[in-house]
């Protein structure tokens, strides 16, 4: 198999290993493995995605948060809210 130093990883130099981890049917931590190259890089792209997942699901309940509190807010004023 092919070795790659141990530089920082790029884009470029990830690509022999997602070529071989769809040639071979291995998952891309293995294929990396396999080409002497960190998995720590992939474990790091995995977790940025799945806290990017989380955070747009946070900003979607504070949204679904603040438009509820301000239905009832104005709701609860005397005249019913109307202006």
């Amino acid at each position: 198999m092919e070795k790659l130093s141990q530089q920082k990883q790029t884009k470029e130099s990830c690509e022999p290993a997602v070529r071989l981890g769809r040639e071979q049917e291995l998952t891309i931590p293995e294929a990396a493995r396999g080409l002497s190259m960190s998995d720590q890089t992939t474990d790091l792209d995995a977790e940025v995605t799945r806290l990017k997942r989380e955070l747009t699901a946070a900003r979607m309940e504070c949204d679904i948060l603040k438009r509820t509190v301000a239905y009832f807010a104005k709701a609860k004023l005397p005249d019913g809210g109307s202006s």
